[in-house]
């Protein structure tokens, strides 16, 4: 009873840790513990127990900014209805995320005598299952340890070699070694502890001034950004900002709305480069798209939001109820490629949720993109979940050695220089435009040459250890005694 408390706790612990950047030390707090109790316990029945409970809380608790979105009037339905979709939609996502994380237990399960390496294979097999949570039905990879290392430069730069992943391997061995220390060197384990404070914060870092670009960030509001009353008014505030630029504009998603809109028509005509978001529609069906001024190339969104783009059809088929509210759910997936090549340098396009997804940023970097460009509207909710989208596109830059320019609709709108580090930002939650410069890189990082090779070796550990199950362990996976 002490222990499943204890481990409830070290899981919202650990979901704390991602709100803002002076709560990073939690996770070295957390962390610890729950590698102790994994490591110690034999049994797989308890194990399996352990690992939902602390999974589930720190999903639970790290993503507790959904519940924002149950003040959108916009979403056509009574606050009832909202607080029912918004609510149940945040539990069950957190419960789907959950369950891949029971391999973990099922693979140590097959290391119980094997104490040497019971260790390594934790930390593998970890990495490995947020791998795999980038293809599940849901397909949302949100939390991953390794988004901790987006605020050290040291950590940035075990990206640019192993990606992401190599991130988490760090953040779970740093974590042992506190553990560690704490049990045989307790005089010096505290000392270590404030190393890693000092290690996972934020620095400032400067720009190479190759590109002059200007980062058009408009706050507008969510309610008011679908509400056909105040489109000309949302437009009119662009425009003006985008009259305001020094380079190459790049806008927030969905800035377009109807192709006979004020902004719309402003783009036509303008001689600037402008790179902007909108909705269109292709053979009756929508997309959310990436287009630019001086060419006819689209990109349209590849990953969608689950219950914000599109309702996945495991949730409709078990719970028609997500149906029932206009959620943005008639979108269609993309398949074009996300470059845009403006005769002097090619940019990865990235759609908002979708630099979440390492793979499809650097496909578009092996395929040439030099610079990226994140189009996002976070404005649905607070600046939690802004502060935890913001270091997936820090990871996405440093991955891949390339400045990166990310516009959001209220933030946060920043510039990257290619190691990752944020050399430029403007606040968020104001209409500005952030004038600033950008490195043009074509080098490949040893992530882009080498690929995912710690989840690939996690894989194997995780395919072994399904062959080794016996017939009462599997039994008791399924639900049975």
């Amino acid at each position: 009873m002490r222990k499943g408390v204890m481990i409830a706790c070290m899981g919202i612990i650990l979901g704390l840790s991602f709100h803002a950047p002076f709560f990073t030390f939690l996770a070295f707090l957390s962390l610890p513990y729950y590698i102790h109790v994994m490591l110690d316990e034999r049994s797989l029945k308890k194990s399996l127990r352990i690992q939902f409970i602390y999974t589930f809380l720190y999903h639970l608790c790290g993503s507790c900014w959904f519940l924002s979105a149950m003040n959108l009037e916009h979403l056509g339905a009574t606050p009832l209805m909202r607080y029912f979709v918004v609510g149940s939609g945040w539990v069950l996502l957190s419960f789907a995320i959950t369950l891949p994380y029971l391999l973990i237990p099922i693979v140590l399960n097959g290391f119980k005598q094997d104490v040497t390496r019971r260790l390594p294979v934790l930390v593998i097999t970890y990495a490995s299952v947020e791998f795999l949570m980038e293809f599940t039905e849901l397909g949302f990879p949100w939390f991953r340890l390794g988004l901790l290392c987006a605020n050290s430069n040291e950590g940035l730069w075990m990206a640019s070699i192993g990606g992401v992943y190599l991130c988490t391997v760090l953040v779970l061995v740093l974590s042992y070694v506190f553990l560690h220390m704490y049990y045989h060197k307790r005089k010096y384990a505290w000392f270590i502890f404030f190393i890693l404070i000092s290690l996972f914060n934020p620095s400032i870092a400067s720009c190479e001034e190759d590109v002059a670009v200007s980062l058009i960030q408009p706050n507008i509001s969510t309610n008011t950004k679908w509400n056909d009353d105040f489109e000309r008014i949302n437009d009119e505030v662009q425009i003006n900002l985008i009259e305001n630029s020094e380079g190459i504009v790049f806008l927030a998603e969905t800035v377009v709305l109807s192709e006979d809109s004020t902004l719309q028509a402003y783009l036509n005509t303008t001689d600037k480069e402008v790179y902007y978001g909108a909705i269109k529609e292709f053979n009756n069906e929508y997309f959310n798209v990436l287009l630019n001024t001086y060419d006819n190339t689209i990109y349209a969104k590849q990953h969608l939001v689950p219950l914000g783009e599109y309702v996945p059809s495991l949730l409709s088929d078990l719970f028609p109820v997500t149906n029932s509210i206009n959620l943005g759910n008639d979108l269609s997936h993309g398949t074009s490629p996300n470059l845009f090549d403006n005769g002097e340098f090619k940019i990865g396009g990235i759609i908002c949720f979708e630099d979440i997804y390492p793979a499809l940023v650097s496909r578009s970097v092996r395929d040439g993109a030099n610079l990226l460009y994140v189009a996002s509207n976070d404005g649905w909710f607070n600046e939690n979940e802004m502060y935890q989208h913001k270091l997936h596109a820090v990871l996405r830059s440093a991955e891949n050695r390339r400045s990166l320019v990310r516009v959001g609709n209220t933030g946060m709108t920043f510039i990257t220089n290619s190691w990752g580090e944020v050399c430029d930002s403007i606040d968020t939650n104001v209409a500005a435009v952030l004038n600033g410069y950008v490195d043009i890189e074509d080098t490949m990082s040893i992530y882009n040459i080498v690929g995912r090779f710690i989840p690939y070796i996690g894989l194997i550990y995780i395919l072994a250890s399904l062959h080794t199950l016996k017939k009462e362990e599997w039994i008791l996976l399924f639900g049975g005694k």
